[in-house]
């Protein structure tokens, strides 16, 4: 399993870089829009307003960042998209405000920062862009290897993963996948407490099984815990730090599954 500081290096990598796009932005409009020495000057017929509209949708990045960090969360990039609005409508303002020069190198620029961003979706979706694979299939496939385990429930240590498996996941599958959460535990191993209050809140709407973990391991001394690495994937760190026996009874590319025998307690 990847160091705690690795998830959140990668699960920030993305904010960050919409926040350096929206700064560049930023900086370009507000030079481009004072800056006396330009061939053209169709800048100065700009409304002012409009390019405040425009900076403050830019801004969102900003906004939400500083949000989240007062609220205890984790900023993710769909937290912000009205921000696109924002980069549309200052890229249009930059080309139009721009000498053909600028205008080549802007574009070649925007081509390759796209291209760049997009290749490993479409190289990972190549051939199946329509298809809709359900994790729960996978997550089927790898529990008929473990047949001595088949009364066990199954814990998602990332609570993102355990929703998209609860949803399709059959009926009776389903009642086997469980999510704990431990808000003040998840403040500690996480920084951020906000999915595991968001499952409770779901709880009351959706037939989730979503569980506190000391009632839960009260009710059950040993089970799976279903582990994949993700931004929110903290529990391995946390039973093993505080003495749980885990043993590794899968291990695959990106999946690992752990029998937890909470019953003991390793020195």
């Amino acid at each position: 399993m990847q160091p705690r500081s690795q998830r959140r290096r990668q699960s920030l990598e993305r904010p960050r870089r919409t926040k350096a796009i929206a700064a560049a932005l930023s900086a370009g409009l507000v030079i481009a829009y004072l800056s006396p020495g330009m061939a053209s000057r169709p800048a100065a017929d700009t409304p002012f307003h409009e390019l405040v509209l425009v900076l403050g949708f830019v801004a969102l990045p900003f906004i939400g960042f500083a949000a989240t960090k007062i609220g205890h969360g984790i900023m993710v990039n769909r937290y912000v998209l009205p921000a696109l609005l924002g980069m549309a409508m200052a890229c249009g303002y930059l080309l139009q405000w721009s000498g053909r020069k600028s205008l080549a190198v802007f574009a070649v620029f925007v081509l390759s920062v796209v291209a760049f961003q997009e290749r490993p979706f479409w190289v990972t979706h190549r051939g199946h862009l329509t298809a809709i694979q359900s994790p729960a299939e996978d997550l089927e496939r790898i529990l008929n290897g473990l047949p001595g385990y088949r009364d066990l429930p199954v814990v998602m240590s990332d609570g993102t993963d355990y929703l998209a498996i609860a949803h399709y996941a059959l009926p009776g599958q389903a009642r086997r996948y469980v999510s704990v959460v431990d808000p003040a535990a998840a403040l500690t191993y996480q920084g951020s407490d906000i999915l595991d209050k968001s499952l409770l809140v779901l709880r009351s709407y959706w037939p989730l099984q979503v569980h506190d973990f000391p009632t839960f391991a009260a009710e059950h001394r040993r089970f799976l815990l279903y582990s994949r690495g993700g931004m929110f994937d903290w529990w391995p760190a946390r039973l093993a730090r505080e003495g749980y026996a885990l043993r590794a009874v899968v291990a695959e590319p990106g999946v690992k599954i752990y029998l937890v025998d909470v019953g003991v307690v390793c020195p």
